[in-house]
């Protein structure tokens, strides 16, 4: 018998995952900002985001990214854990699984 998915675990575990990879992708714009700036504009193809681009990094700034980005993470982790359980079920019922 599969066991369901408990949504805290999951979420938590997407927010501190995000929470470390928010830290480390602010510490590589600070050391090299030119890279930064590539890497955004590959992953949003037809953006530019060489007009706001700082290289002053303030801590004020990585803070408050850093709480919306867990929250937002954390709320993610629980909404796929809920989705998961719930197709689960959905699928096992029809015996699709």
């Amino acid at each position: 018998m599969r066991e369901k998915l408990h949504f805290h675990p999951v979420a938590s575990a997407l927010a501190i995952t995000t929470g470390i990879l928010h830290t480390i992708f602010t510490i590589i714009t600070a050391l090299w900002p030119r890279f930064a700036l590539q890497t955004a504009n590959d992953w949003f193809p037809g953006t530019d985001f060489q007009n706001i681009l700082t290289t002053k990094i303030n801590i004020g700034s990585f803070i408050r990214g850093l709480i919306e980005i867990v929250i937002v993470s954390y709320l993610t982790g629980a909404i796929l854990a809920w989705t998961y359980n719930k197709c689960y079920e959905h699928c096992k019922k029809r015996k699709w699984i």
